[in-house]
């Protein structure tokens, strides 16, 4: 998946440094993440900005990687993309720097005033949060938990797909976390709600944290509970139907923790 980027290393730890020339840099606008484009996708640098605000994000193999606050003009040569380019088309470990820059710049952006008393936040000195001057309160990077459940009845396999989205693709049951709720008892819920079905036996796989929904999701396969018979909620999804395991067709290695489930369900299968 696009964050198993090894040898190469992200360190994701907060550190309170200053931006240098030789340092990497990138912006958001709009759902858009820069990036140099001519040839193989790569980061912009430091340099290649005059008067603009840093902030620091993380070091990707021992590279520091700062945020570009504010910023409506790119350099020549980059241009915004969207994470899901970024994902597909950079080497990976580039692509998932690009991912990570994308979830908390997106956070900055949507971050900037607080929300008890509505005076602007200020970056914290010490950790990664937005801190209110004015009544202290303090504001961490959004996490959103979330699961994705592949519902198995012998050898097949429950596929769905989105209503009213541009992702045409199978994917599996998937869905938010709610509050007062637990990881196990948010995959009983979603499917039921999704498909009208009743699953057991949950076994987890995986876990990947997705920028694009600023989620970490995790992976479990089910056993089905009674019924194949589908009520499918019509409002989230369009399809929803069996397939057997031995005909689905994914990239492996994938990118996402949807599409290597669905590759890998003949290896989970319940005995």
């Amino acid at each position: 998946m696009i964050q198993e980027i090894y040898p190469h290393k992200l360190k994701i730890e907060y550190m309170p440094l200053t931006a240098r020339p030789e340092d990497s840099a990138v912006c958001y606008k709009d759902g858009k993440i820069s990036a140099v484009t001519g040839g193989e996708i790569s980061l912009c640098k430091v340099r290649d900005f005059h008067n603009r605000e840093f902030i620091y994000l993380f070091k990707i193999d021992g590279i520091s990687v700062f945020g570009v606050l504010g910023c409506d003009e790119l350099p020549d040569g980059a241009e915004f993309i969207s994470p899901r380019q970024a994902m597909n088309s950079a080497p990976s470990h580039i692509g998932y720097a690009l991912l990570c820059a994308f979830h908390l710049l997106k956070w900055y952006d949507e971050t900037k005033y607080c929300p008890k008393c509505g005076k602007k936040l200020c970056h914290s000195n010490h950790e990664r949060a937005m801190v209110c001057g004015e009544c202290g309160m303090v504001k961490y990077p959004t996490i959103n938990p979330c699961v994705i459940v592949g519902v198995l009845s012998g050898d097949k396999i429950l596929l769905t797909k989105y209503a009213g989205r541009d992702y045409s693709h199978y994917r599996l049951v998937a869905g938010f976390c709610e509050f007062g709720e637990t990881i196990e008892e948010c995959c009983h819920r979603e499917v039921f709600e999704e498909t009208g079905l009743r699953i057991k036996n949950l076994k987890y796989y995986k876990c990947q944290p997705w920028a694009m929904s600023q989620s970490l999701l995790f992976g479990f396969y089910a056993e089905l509970d009674g019924s194949e018979r589908i009520t499918l909620d019509t409002h989230e999804l369009a399809v929803g139907e069996w397939k057997s395991v031995y005909e689905i067709k994914t990239p492996d290695p994938s990118n996402t923790l949807t599409q290597e489930m669905m590759c890998r369900a003949k290896d989970n299968l319940y005995k």
